[in-house]
C-alpha cells in the first residue's frame, strides 16, 4: 500500500521537528566545511562528497566525544569540529583505509595521553 501511495501521490508524513533540525544541522556542517574549505584550499574538495562529509563528521565527532567522556572531559563543538576538518583532510589524502586506522590509533593516543596539541584549536562552521 505504502509504494502505492508513494507512485500516486498519497499524503506524506509531515516532517517532524526532529527531522527540521537534523537536516538543518546537516546543511551547517556541509557548507561549513565547504566554507573553510574553499578559504583554506584544502579538504574537502569536489572528491569529498556531501554525503561523505555527513558520514565523516559523524563518526569522527561521535568517537573523539565518547573518548571524551571517558576522561571526563568535555571537547567544545568548535574542537571536534576542527578534528573533523583534520579527518576530512586525512581522508582526501590517504583514502579511506588509512583514515579508519589512522582514527583508531588517535582515539587510543587520546585516551591514553590526552587530546594532541595540534587537535586543541577551534574552528566554527558557522562564521
Amino acid at each position: 500500500m505504502s509504494l502505492l501511495k508513494k507512485l500516486f501521490g498519497g499524503k506524506q508524513q509531515p516532517k517532524t521537528l526532529l527531522d527540521q533540525a537534523i537536516e538543518a544541522a546537516n546543511i551547517i556542517i556541509i557548507s561549513g566545511y565547504r566554507r573553510i574549505a574553499a578559504q583554506r584550499d584544502c579538504a574537502p574538495t569536489e572528491a569529498t562528497s556531501d554525503k561523505e562529509i555527513l558520514e565523516l563528521y559523524t563518526r569522527v565527532a561521535t568517537a573523539f566525544r565518547e573518548v571524551a567522556k571517558l576522561r571526563g572531559e568535555v571537547l567544545p563543538a568548535t574542537r571536534v569540529n576542527y578534528i573533523v576538518l583534520y579527518f576530512l583532510q586525512n581522508n582526501e589524502l590517504f583514502g579511506g583505509e588509512h583514515m579508519n586506522s589512522h582514527l583508531e590509533y588517535e582515539l587510543r593516543k587520546y585516551f591514553n595521553e590526552g587530546l594532541r596539541p595540534t587537535y586543541c584549536n577551534d574552528i566554527s562552521l558557522t562564521s
